[in-house]
């Protein structure tokens, strides 16, 4: 073989390289040393390090969950879904959660190459903007517990309703206090140390707020016979 082909097969990495046909194309790359490529493949005690950096962000991430679902226990407990305990779940997200969340995201992304204190401070910005969403999970039981509510006191209503009816058959006229019908000892939660008898001139009205709206009262007049909403 020629000059020419002995110049072809022996490629040179360092130097220009053409085609058989004698047009210049780009040089191949050179193959990467072993030792280079070994530099990139993680070793045992590396993997063991992300294992346990994982595994303590998941603990502070179920940390951050347990916090939550007592904040949620207990928020159901004393809102029980009243107005108030829904404007203030979601007041704190819109005003406190996602702030804390945006935030948290442009600290960690700052702090993920050379600042750890402060992608640490992020993520746990992070932490608190995901107990805070969490608290909505209260708010949601809560609007179930507050209709449990609402029927209960609509039955312990409509249970007054044949004694308040007897009572007027025996003396002629309505009670002027449910006491007179009624111990008053076992009453549910929504009547409870509440006046929601109000007698009237020609009957009687049984009301109590609804817990889930701020000025709503439901009533059963006892002229109509039936349950009216009003505000």
């Amino acid at each position: 073989m020629g000059r020419r082909g002995n110049s072809l097969l022996d490629l040179d990495w360092a130097g220009s390289w053409r085609r058989p046909d004698g047009t210049a194309r780009d040089k191949p790359p050179a193959p990467r040393p072993k030792e280079e490529i070994a530099d990139y493949q993680p070793s045992g005690e590396q993997v063991k390090a992300c294992e346990r950096e994982l595994l303590r962000r998941l603990w502070w991430v179920g940390a951050a969950v347990a916090v939550a679902a007592i904040l949620n226990i207990w928020a159901v407990r004393l809102g029980r879904g009243s107005y108030m305990h829904i404007s203030l779940v979601l007041d704190a997200i819109l005003l406190l959660g996602a702030p804390a969340f945006l935030i948290s995201l442009v600290l960690m992304c700052v702090g993920r190459d050379k600042h750890s204190h402060i992608f640490l401070a992020g993520f746990a910005l992070n932490l608190v903007s995901l107990v805070i969403f969490l608290m909505l999970v209260s708010a949601c039981i809560g609007l179930f517990v507050a209709t449990a509510d609402v029927k209960d006191a609509m039955a312990y209503c409509e249970a007054m309703i044949p004694r308040l009816e007897k009572h007027k058959q025996d003396t002629g006229k309505y009670p002027d206090a449910l006491e007179a019908v009624a111990s008053r000892e076992h009453e549910p939660r929504l009547l409870r140390g509440r006046q929601f008898y109000v007698p009237q001139p020609n009957g009687y009205v049984l009301e109590f707020r609804r817990p889930q709206k701020k000025w709503e009262l439901i009533e059963y007049i006892s002229w109509t016979g039936r349950w009216e909403s009003r505000k």
